[in-house]
């Protein structure tokens, strides 16, 4: 009777542990930002295959998102990964936003340069974020963002009415 009690006792122990598994799961995020799981290696597509994401985390390899800005923790390895991605997510954004564009307007943004009729948002493209930006007042009805160089130094004013670009001086 004791014989059969512990063989039950092993049996239902056996019955009720989980079962490991060895199943990866993969992760790809496409053109449109659209992100996607499969656990079959031959669904993801190839230019997407890199990037795995495992239902046992890599003590090595710490997982972070790209909202993490808590540099102290990060190693330099880490922290160049971090670069790495917001650069890939910022460019493909920028991708998305400038294929809404004409070809020329999409030449003038990749060389840094300016047309009047720019909307801001392609100006931003083009030239980055404004040193400083004065909002329309009672005696000017136009927005003026300022750029400051380094190299080579200059100061260029550009002058925004119902948000398009109407002229610019340096």
């Amino acid at each position: 009777m004791k014989r059969a009690t512990f063989i039950s006792v092993i049996l239902l122990a056996a019955v009720l542990c989980p079962v490991c598994s060895n199943a990866e799961i993969y992760r790809w995020v496409d053109e449109e930002g659209v992100v996607h799981f499969s656990d079959d290696i031959n669904a993801v597509p190839l230019k997407y295959r890199p990037e795995r994401v495992s239902d046992k985390p890599d003590p090595k390899k710490r997982e972070f998102t790209l909202g993490q800005e808590n540099w102290g923790s990060m190693t330099d390895v880490e922290k160049a990964e971090y670069l790495r991605r917001l650069k890939e997510k910022r460019e493909a954004e920028e991708g998305r936003e400038m294929a809404r564009y004409p070809e020329h307007v999409r030449a003038l943004i990749r060389d840094h340069k300016l047309e009047v009729g720019m909307t801001k948002e392609m100006v931003l493209l083009s030239w980055g974020s404004p040193t400083d930006v004065s909002p329309p007042g009672t005696k000017n009805v136009q927005e003026k963002w300022t750029y400051v160089t380094v190299e080579p130094v200059r100061r260029v004013s550009m002058y925004f009415e119902n948000d398009v670009l109407t002229r610019w001086e340096e």
